[in-house]
């Protein structure tokens, strides 16, 4: 059968219709079919107009995230670390990408069946991580900028990246900042303004 029951964990179903995505013809049931639809995974709380929405809606249709709700992506909560994991693994390896089970003894504070484990585990196995310190990933911590700098541009690059030398282009990053190669690097690319 071509059409999942919407029961299965691996199948969406944004407008919580009864149809999951990959059977539904109008994913965000806003009168649209998919295929005639330019956001056919439209979120709630994310309208057309929302300055991050194509990124958002990028994010959705590339089934990097299925947002925090059946039909809500909340972007104006924290992302956590664990989350990071699972965004950036799905982004690298594909949104069907799920990594093998977790041993519960990579990171002290990260066990065998907690949230994204094996995600945490998989992205310390590719040097994209070693944790926040003192054998700890601080899962439940949140993101911040500078550390989201290292992450995307190690998952782009690979492991071994290094970023060339900073020439000081953010006034509130000096060039003496842990990141500061990093953040500006991103810049350069295109990823942050």
């Amino acid at each position: 059968d071509n059409c999942p029951e919407t029961d299965n964990p691996d199948q969406i179903n944004t407008d919580a219709d009864g149809l999951g995505n990959a059977c539904d013809p109008d994913d965000d049931n806003d009168g649209n079919e998919d295929q005639q639809d330019n956001y056919p995974l439209g979120f709630s709380d994310v309208p057309a107009g929302y300055w991050a929405f194509s990124f958002i809606e990028r994010l959705a249709l590339s089934r990097i995230t299925a947002g925090c709700g059946v039909v809500t992506y909340c972007p104006n909560d924290r992302v956590t670390r664990a989350q990071m994991a699972v965004f950036l693994l799905r982004g690298m390896y594909g949104a069907t990408f799920v990594p093998s089970a977790a041993a519960g003894t990579v990171f002290s504070d990260v066990p065998v069946g907690s949230f994204a484990a094996n995600y945490i585990e998989r992205l310390f196995a590719d040097h994209i991580t070693a944790g926040c310190g003192n054998n700890k990933y601080c899962a439940g911590g949140q993101v911040t900028r500078a550390e989201m700098a290292v992450f995307l541009l190690r998952a782009k690059h690979g492991a071994g990246y290094r970023p060339p030398p900073a020439p000081g282009m953010f006034s509130d990053v000096p060039l003496n900042h842990w990141a500061v190669h990093w953040i500006e690097q991103l810049a350069q690319e295109g990823i942050t303004g």
